[in-house]
């Protein structure tokens, strides 16, 4: 006495769960992105609150992945994420280039001179530190491995 089992694929349908927009997998990956971007809203640091607004989650179907972004079209924002100066990728204190001053707006302006108003002239800054509010969002929801890398796009 034998047993036989029979299976067949249902191929459209895999193709679909696997590749198509609204399939699984893709409908999981956009769960993710979104819950990366609504922690990152959450951590990004606010000033007037426009790198809050301006994060965007962006989805990819080429061939057989599924891709989603999680960024910020402004060009301020990786240097917020990447860090400044002797914080940032270059390790140096900012310096003036064409003068031999760095003239800027304080926030603060307990820190500047009396009768100078909020304008701050310096010789050097040492930058602002990294404000990983991305890549610590994206390691708090997703289920898999983070790499650290920073891609610059």
């Amino acid at each position: 006495m034998g047993v036989r089992i029979e299976w067949s694929w249902n191929e459209p349908e895999i193709d679909r769960m696997l590749r198509s927009p609204d399939g699984d997998v893709a409908t999981y990956i956009r769960r993710v992105a979104e819950t990366t971007r609504s922690l990152a809203v959450a951590r990004a640091p606010v000033d007037n609150g426009p790198l809050r607004a301006s994060l965007r989650v962006q989805m990819e179907y080429t061939g057989t992945q599924v891709r989603a972004w999680v960024y910020s079209n402004l060009e301020y924002a990786l240097y917020v994420h990447e860090g400044t100066g002797i914080y940032g990728p270059k390790g140096q204190p900012i310096r003036p280039k064409r003068a031999r001053f760095l003239r800027f707006e304080a926030r603060n302006p307990r820190t500047t001179a009396p009768g100078r108003g909020n304008i701050v002239f310096a010789r050097q800054v040492r930058g602002v530190r990294p404000n990983r509010f991305l890549l610590n969002a994206l390691k708090q929801a997703s289920p898999w491995p983070v790499d650290e890398t920073v891609i610059y796009t």
